[in-house]
């Protein structure tokens, strides 16, 4: 049996104390106020990162390029390792491209190993849950090409749903037109998002005040995980906690079972969605297909 060794990126959000031997995150930096940090709570604190947005600071963000890549892996690849990469969706970054190329280089560099780079098609803790179920499914014992088809399937079972406070910025991420932002602000229309099959960020309702998008997250998760066994549900937010221990009691509510994670939505994805996002991840019968 081959040592499998599972990488992400730092785009995926994944919450405290959800790690694994042989695991590791390639980390991503951002630019605010001319300073430039490591998408690491250590390197610039998440509230103070939402406070700066929210007063009108504009982060830029960058992708993981091939060398990066290259870099990152050729050492777990001397010890040893098959590599099996989870990654942001193709569908909202150039990083999936660029890491396909360094996939390719490294089996030619390393010809014993085995290296697979894989589309989460999924954003933020979305691609973080599908880490965490591939994490838990190497942990049978399987083989290499078994988990990589366990994350090719579970993939499309990594249901997310977000709501945004400001359309601001999804406005300047192009998710929004600007006409919809002005007239969606000033009438406090709140925008319901998922990720769909393609691993696109979509709107899919409006509703009147944060409150009601709150509740809409939580009728759209007790649909959509119907007829399925989550052991856990995450509750991720841009600086709102109090709204994201409204969701979570919620979600309890409907599913006393489950044990519901709260955590951070990090800056690489904060930089397109501003403070106030609130998404709520978990298995589901599948995303919604575009």
């Amino acid at each position: 049996m081959s040592k499998i060794f599972v990488t992400t990126d730092a785009t995926s959000d994944m919450p405290k104390n959800h790690s694994a031997e042989n695991f590791k995150i390639i980390q991503m930096n951002y630019v605010l106020d001319d300073v430039e940090y490591v998408c690491d709570p250590k390197s610039l604190d998440f509230d103070e990162f939402y406070r700066r947005v929210d007063a009108g600071s504009m982060p830029t963000t960058s992708l993981i390029n091939t060398e990066t890549a290259i870099e990152f892996f050729t050492p777990i690849l001397k010890e040893g390792f098959d590599v099996l990469h989870i990654c942001f969706s193709s569908a909202l970054s150039g990083t999936y491209n660029a890491l396909k190329i360094a996939e390719t280089e490294l089996k030619e560099a390393f010809p014993d190993r085995k290296i697979a780079v894989v589309d989460s098609k999924a954003a933020s803790g979305g691609e973080g849950f599908m880490v965490w179920q591939v994490l838990k499914k190497r942990a049978e014992g399987v083989s290499f090409d078994e988990l990589l088809a366990f994350a090719e399937d579970v993939r499309e079972h990594c249901v997310h749903f977000f709501t945004v406070q400001n359309l601001f910025h999804l406005y300047r991420g192009g998710r929004v037109s600007k006409t919809a932002a002005v007239i969606g602000s000033g009438l406090n229309l709140k925008p319901v998002l998922h990720v769909d099959t393609e691993g696109r960020l979509i709107p899919i309702q409006k509703v009147m005040g944060r409150k009601a998008s709150l509740k809409a997250l939580v009728d759209d998760y007790v649909i959509k995980s119907k007829g399925w066994k989550n052991d856990e549900v995450w509750v991720q937010h841009g600086s709102a906690p109090e709204d994201a221990e409204w969701v979570a009691a919620k979600i309890k509510e409907k599913t006393p079972d489950v044990n519901v994670v709260i955590d951070f939505i990090g800056p690489i994805i904060g930089t397109h969605c501003g403070k106030g996002i609130l998404a709520v991840f978990f298995l589901g019968e599948d995303k919604i297909k575009p």
